[in-house]
């Protein structure tokens, strides 16, 4: 048991010189096998999750994008550096949690501002507003090769990974601050009203 501040963020699971550690929303590193912080203070998340991608973390703490670096081996405390920190889209708090792939950072603000950063050197790859009726609280999601980006109204944009902005498509579904899960070439959404699912 450690005391840790509040958050409604998901903690997640890495790895430091093969022991597994835990990468807590509030900015602290935990040995996962008795609970010992080795590292705290380096972001404050009360919404969104922090990303582990091999050796670094990114965290988008509201109105800055930014990446630590883990070291190669565990040590007490443990050093973590910080690679970078650029402007990102900002809101009133930031709720979705990004999504780290193939060297870029993909993140939505709670009002729509989508921003691809760069994951190597922070460099904003480009920016674009996307026109949601509605806040967006549920997490960017990655499946079957596109981007799943959703406003609490139920609208969808279906975006192609990369550093221009492609669009795949918009599916427009009831009401439905959640996550989606993906499985099988299909998509299920849990909305006010319905199980739907979304698929050949």
């Amino acid at each position: 048991r450690a005391a840790l501040p509040a958050s409604h963020a998901t903690p997640v699971a890495a790895r430091v010189g093969g022991t597994e550690v835990i990468v807590h929303p509030a900015g602290a590193i935990l040995r996962a096998g008795d609970g010992r912080i080795l590292a705290s203070d380096l972001f404050a998340l009360t919404e969104s999750s922090p990303v582990v991608d091999g050796d670094a973390i990114y965290a988008h703490e509201n109105g800055m994008l930014k990446a630590f670096g883990l070291p190669a081996k565990l040590a007490e405390p443990l050093a973590v550096a910080k690679r970078w920190e650029t402007a990102a889209p900002r809101g009133q708090y930031q709720i979705a949690s990004p999504v780290a792939h193939d060297g870029l950072i993909y993140t939505a603000s709670i009002k729509g501002d989508w921003q691809v950063t760069d994951a190597k050197t922070g460099e904003v790859a480009y920016s674009k507003r996307l026109p949601f009726a509605g806040r967006v609280y549920v997490s960017v999601q990655l499946a079957g090769g596109r981007l799943f980006v959703t406003d609490q109204t139920g609208k969808t944009y279906v975006l192609k990974p990369g550093r221009a902005y492609a669009e795949d498509g918009v599916n427009e579904l009831d009401y439905h601050p959640t996550s989606s899960a993906f499985a099988g070439g299909r998509r299920f959404v849990r909305t006010h009203r319905h199980l739907i699912c979304v698929g050949d």
